[in-house]
Formats: structure tokens, sequence, C-alpha cells
């Protein structure tokens, strides 16, 4: 059964991507992998996870997240918080 796509993740990569980052979607991965990989303006790798407002981390997910000592990951919830994780700053 495929992953299912998180309802931002559509949003959020085209946002990216028209901010000129390269952006990979690895939700298919499993086992508590992140959703998007891209990387902040100096070139350097993040993982995104992507959640709806209030909504938690998987079992698998929480796993991953504590396991994981590599790039940074991030829990994003809009394209703001994308944006935040990646360096761009933007107007409120």
């Amino acid at each position: 059964m495929p992953k299912r796509v998180d309802a931002i993740q559509y949003e959020v990569t085209r946002a990216l991507r028209i901010a000129g980052l390269p952006v990979m979607a690895v939700h298919t991965v499993g086992h508590g992998f992140p959703d998007l990989l891209t990387a902040r303006i100096d070139g350097s790798l993040v993982l995104l996870e992507l959640k709806a407002r209030g909504a938690k981390l998987t079992p698998d997910e929480a796993r991953w997240h504590s396991l994981w000592t590599g790039s940074p990951v991030y829990i994003v919830h809009d394209v703001a918080e994308a944006f935040a994780a990646v360096g761009i700053e933007t107007e409120d």
C-alpha cells in the first residue's frame, strides 16, 4: 500500500522549487523516514517532516527522529516553516 502524501507536501515542494532549491520527495522510503529532502541556500542538506497542524509523529517517525544524527530534520506545518528551515527569510 503506497504511503499517504501529506496535504501540504505539494504546496511546500512547489514553493521551495520556485525559490530555486532542489527538492526530492522521499516519503515512500517509509519506516519513519522524513517526507522531503532539500537543501539550504548554502547547499547543506535538510530533511523535512511534513505534518498537519496538531498531527503527531507516528511511532516509526518518532523512533527514526530519535536515532538520526545526520543532517537536520525539521517538522514543518506550512511553507513559512519550510522556508525558515532552509534559511529563506520571509516578511510576516
